[in-house]
This record gives structure tokens, C-alpha cells and sequence, in this order.
């Protein structure tokens, strides 16, 4: 969509308003977002799209497809949410990817549950508080 309203401001500008300037500006937002915005393979199989950092590390708002274990039942386990320098950082939500409903969501740190969330088990139990380095630390009500 984006890609989509910067083309036909390049167009517009290039046929109506020929100023050099008023073509560069939308051009160079054009080329930032495709260099912000990617899809990496990894070797494991894992994919990654959304957006990267200088160095092409996860960096900002994306999602990561895990392949699937033995551990998963019907599909792939999936991340969605905010990344720094590479690691799970800031709000999301991960999904293990089972039959039942089975994810954590809430604030990661460095790659781990930490902060606020809830984590729902498959066998229903849910544990809503204070999460720090993937463990559990303190409830709250709902």
C-alpha cells in the first residue's frame, strides 16, 4: 500500500510538477522502505519479515515462523511483535503452535518473557502477572 501511494506521487510529480526535488523525496522514502522492510530465511528454517536494522537484524515490528518440532501439533510456532537488534524486545505475542490454545503474550526482554503478560497453557490454565527471564513471578487478578 505504501509502495503503492509513493509510486504514483514519483508519477504525478515526474509528469505535473517538474521539480528535481519534488521526484527525490518520495524516490528516497521509497528506497528506505525497502531497505527497512525484509524477509530473511534462516538456515534452521526459521523466516523472518518485517523490519531490520543496518547490520539486517530483526529491528522494529515483525514476525518470526519457527519450523516445526515434534512439539508442534498442527503448525508452525509464530512470534509477532517488536524486535531489538535481533531478539524478541518490547510488546508481542508467541504462539506455540499446538491444537489448543497455547501462547504467551505481553512484554519480552532480550529474547524472554519479561514484564507484564498472560501465558495460556493447552490444558487451560492461564497465569496472568509479572513475568521476569521466562518465569513466572507474581499474579494479578483479572
Amino acid at each position: 500500500m505504501l509502495i503503492n501511494i509513493v509510486l504514483h506521487t514519483i508519477v504525478y510529480h515526474m509528469l505535473f510538477a517538474a521539480t528535481w526535488y519534488s521526484v527525490l523525496i518520495p524516490l528516497l522514502l521509497l528506497i528506505a522502505y525497502k531497505h527497512k522492510h525484509k524477509k530473511i530465511v534462516y538456515e534452521n528454517g526459521t523466516i523472518y519479515e518485517g523490519e531490520v536494522n543496518a547490520m539486517r537484524q530483526p529491528h522494529g515490528y515483525g514476525k518470526f515462523i519457527y519450523p516445526i518440532t515434534e512439539s508442534c501439533e498442527v503448525r508452525n510456532p509464530v512470534y509477532i511483535g517488536e524486535f531489538k537488534n535481533g531478539l524478541e524486545h518490547g510488546e508481542g505475542i508467541y504462539d506455540y503452535g499446538s491444537k489448543l490454545p497455547d501462547y504467551y503474550e505481553g512484554e519480552f526482554k532480550n529474547g524472554k518473557f519479561h514484564g507484564k503478560g498472560i501465558r495460556v497453557y493447552e490444558n487451560g490454565k492461564c497465569q496472568y502477572g509479572i513475568f521476569r527471564n521466562n518465569r513466572f513471578i507474581k499474579a494479578y487478578k483479572i
